[in-house]
């Protein structure tokens, strides 16, 4: 059976003519390997660089970072002693001491490029930025010392004075000058020219250490110059190349895709494939055709088989769900009917099930013939169907009349069989103007159970 299959299958092949996809394969295979050791030669011309690139940059942020980190923290020092002998609130003298104590933004600056550190010469100036400012804290520790005498602090006990300023000793000239001359003394300490030029040289340090670590980060781009020219060359020939490649690539690609394309949106709307310039596609669409031909021809019994109960004929539970989803998002006028056989399980255990089943096929039948072609009849369950009458006069009383005529036909074709046990239904019926909802078969089935209270045999309209 196999050696059959092959040779049909080989027999096939021959028929059709066509380019080997295995040739546009292997090309796209080498195309993908030459655009792939491109792009790695690359890759390895650019490694070197930019990790060099990459470390001078990092070296230059932090100690960049580091210096201005330091001169904001010097001059907010230096504004929060002036703001306080100025303004007099202590609230200031304690945002000055969180700073050197607890924020420490200076110290951590330096401390961070401590360790890790290569460009010595510009590390060295921010250290003596440090050490410039840790000076100037000498001065400011002085003119806290003249402003909290200046303003008796010490005597509330409420303040709590910085124990660097206690430990400050004033000169005797300055420990006999009145409250008002210390204050003032106090600002000229701040604003003096010592003090004026020890802040210049903090900055000078900083510019100095930055400017270091720039001219070092030239000499490396400049001597790296001549070779970043070359490989920038090589990338534009590498550029070229990659180009053509694309170019060919996507011919190639274009190639395979229209076709796969073609039958892609025959596959969509259920066509089937036609042949193309391709082996190997021609025996796809040769294969895919003729298992079209095989399912189409076995779709509607499968379907079917799906849709229908195998007893009767008619929709099964799994059919009305979806006719009910689908009218449920209408404004359909709906008659439903639900329907019971009555006493069915005692037919079965008197008559037995052949009975039963032809019992259930003959009410089956029954309704078939009684309502339209375009009302939906199904079996819901054992002994249960349903009707769902659409397209009805939206006239109450007319749709009640309708009903009434078909339900005492079905009795009457009921009562008229011979050859099977007497049958009778329970029938419970409810009406709606805006499609189906669960309401409307709650309404039935409360119609049907109101039947079944009153002896069975019969039908009632639900009245909301």
């Amino acid at each position: 059976m196999k050696d059959i299959f092959f040779k049909k299958q080989n027999e096939s092949n021959s028929k059709f003519k066509g380019i080997n996809f295995k040739i546009i394969c292997l090309i796209i295979l080498l195309i993908n390997g030459m655009l792939c050791s491109a792009l790695f030669i690359c890759t390895l011309d650019f490694e070197s660089y930019f990790k060099r690139y990459s470390e001078i940059s990092n070296q230059t942020a932090d100690i960049s970072r580091a210096s201005l980190i330091l001169q904001e923290a010097s001059d907010y020092l230096t504004e929060e002693a002036r703001l306080f002998v100025i303004t007099r609130d202590v609230k200031h003298l304690e945002n000055y001491f969180t700073e050197v104590e607890v924020t420490r933004r200076r110290e951590n600056a330096v401390e961070m490029l401590r360790e890790n550190n290569s460009l010595s010469s510009a590390f060295e100036y921010l250290e003596k930025a440090l050490e410039e400012s840790k000076k100037l804290e000498e001065e400011e520790y002085y003119s806290m010392r003249l402003m909290v005498e200046g303003l008796h602090l010490l005597d509330d006990e409420s303040f709590v004075c910085p124990q660097q300023v206690l430990d400050v000793k004033l000169d005797p000239r300055d420990a006999e000058l009145t409250d008002d001359y210390k204050q003032g003394k106090a600002w000229l300490v701040l604003f003096s020219q010592s003090y004026l030029t020890n802040k210049k040289i903090i900055s000078d340090n900083k510019s100095h250490s930055i400017f270091e670590i720039l001219q070092y980060s030239n000499e490396i781009y400049n001597t790296n110059f001549n070779k970043m020219y070359n490989l920038f060359v090589s990338m534009k020939l590498r550029i070229i190349f990659l180009f053509i490649l694309t170019i060919n690539l996507f011919i190639l690609i274009a190639l395979i895709i229209r076709p796969l394309h073609k039958y892609n949106q025959c596959i969509k709307n259920e066509q089937k494939l036609p042949y193309s310039f391709s082996k190997e596609l021609n025996l796809l669409s040769l294969t895919y055709n003729e298992m079209y031909d095989k399912i189409r021809s076995s779709e509607l019994n499968l379907r079917k088989k799906a849709e229908h109960d195998g007893l009767t004929g008619l929709i099964n539970r799994s059919a009305i769900k979806d006719i009910i989803s689908n009218l449920s998002n209408s404004d359909e006028i709906i008659s439903f009917v639900l329907i019971d056989v009555d006493y069915f399980k005692e037919i079965n255990d008197t008559y037995g099930h052949l009975i039963g089943d032809k019992v259930l096929s003959n009410v089956a039948s029954t309704l078939s013939s009684t309502f339209r072609n375009s009302d939906y009849i199904a079996r819901i369950g054992g002994d249960e169907f349903c009707v769902i009458m659409t397209k009805c006069d939206p006239d109450d009383s007319k749709k009640a009349e309708l009903i009434t005529q078909k339900m005492n036909l079905i009795r009457e074709k009921l009562a008229s069989e011979k050859e099977l046990p007497k049958v009778t239904l329970s029938i419970g019926i409810a009406f709606s103007n805006s499609g189906y909802s669960q309401s409307l078969y709650e309404n039935a089935d409360v119609a049907l159970y109101e039947v079944k209270r009153n002896g069975k045999d019969g039908y009632k309209i639900f009245e909301g």
